[in-house]
């Protein structure tokens, strides 16, 4: 990435969805239905509604670590630790 492109201190890099993220599309059929009979208002409450009670999601008291670095050593960038707490 940074021979493409300058990157500094506190820029993101977004890599996309993870594979077996928490967030799935509904079937072709229900799209079809929401699309055609639900407003986007109720569509997307319904779709945070159904994903507040996924467990797979982040809940309060849940920690996230994350580093860098290379599998010999030569490249640690450090870890960084992140705490999830309720809106």
């Amino acid at each position: 990435m940074s021979g493409l492109h300058d990157l500094h201190a506190g820029d993101l890099i977004a890599t996309g969805t993870p594979a077996g993220c928490a967030a799935r599309a509904p079937g072709k059929a229900v799209m079809f239905i929401m699309r055609h009979f639900m407003s986007d208002a109720t569509h997307w409450r319904l779709f945070v509604g159904k994903g507040a009670r996924n467990p797979a999601y982040l809940q309060p008291g849940d920690r996230i670590r994350a580093s860098i670095r290379t599998d010999d050593g030569a490249i640690d960038l450090g870890e960084q630790t992140t705490a999830i707490v309720a809106p």
